[in-house]
């Protein structure tokens, strides 16, 4: 049983966390990166690309091995049946790659992904908070656990990234204003206006923290399957 922030989620005790396989904590480092400097628009858009690829690649490894290559890229690839991303989503629920939760948590997503591509002038997260709750609802206070961890994420980059700048700036004035993580968080809230930008940049956050989960389970019920033998070509009737 994995716990985040009290929140737990099983993982069947695995000798790697389900959080840390490839194509998981990779796409999370992608995701701190890339939204550090992206639009809520911009964020969501890289988001639902990186769960729809993910959902293609459970598809296409945990198909009968009698199904090949090539029509499998034919599906999967525009005008494919499964070139989108409802159609990857719900195929893999149907065919029980993916559970309930996982289910309706990409369908969230989608959807938020339409509000993102389609509304008219600025779009920010902050006014689809019900909808990033749901993308987050994986199992008992996971919910609540991906804001604190956003939050506490967020905090620590911004913390570490201005005392990595104090260095700098003590060189130049003899003095660091941001020697400890106290100071950086005293300095941050003297100014309204960089508590704004931070309290901004708290839903992109979530989001990241929320499809991480995301993969994280999708990716071990693969395994799971796989293990199980989902693979083995089907016995002649």
């Amino acid at each position: 049983m994995a716990e985040l922030d009290g929140a737990k989620i099983e993982d069947d005790g695995d000798e790697v966390h389900f959080l840390s396989v490839p194509g998981v904590a990779d796409a999370f480092e992608r995701m701190l990166d890339e939204f550090s400097h992206e639009t809520d628009r911009g964020a969501v858009l890289i988001a639902a690309d990186i769960v729809a690829d993910t959902l293609g690649s459970i598809i296409d490894e945990l198909r009968p091995t009698e199904f090949s290559d090539k029509r499998m890229k034919q599906l999967l690839g525009y005008p494919g049946l499964l070139a989108t991303f409802s159609a990857r989503s719900d195929v893999a629920f149907i065919a029980g790659f993916i559970d309930a939760n996982a289910h309706g948590s990409t369908d969230k997503l989608r959807k938020l992904r339409n509000h993102a591509a389609h509304s008219q002038g600025s779009f920010r997260l902050a006014n689809h908070r019900e909808i990033l709750r749901g993308i987050s609802d994986l199992g008992p206070g996971v919910s609540g656990a991906v804001n604190r961890l956003a939050t506490e994420v967020l905090i620590k980059s911004v913390v570490d990234n201005l005392q990595k700048a104090g260095v700098s700036i003590e060189e130049e004035i003899g003095s660091n204003p941001f020697s400890t993580p106290t100071d950086v968080l005293d300095e941050i809230h003297k100014r309204p206006e960089a508590m704004e930008k931070l309290e901004g940049r708290v839903p992109r956050m979530e989001l990241a923290v929320a499809v991480w989960i995301l993969l994280g389970l999708m990716k071990h019920k693969q395994k799971v399957m796989r293990v199980a033998g989902v693979m083995t070509p089907s016995a002649d009737p």
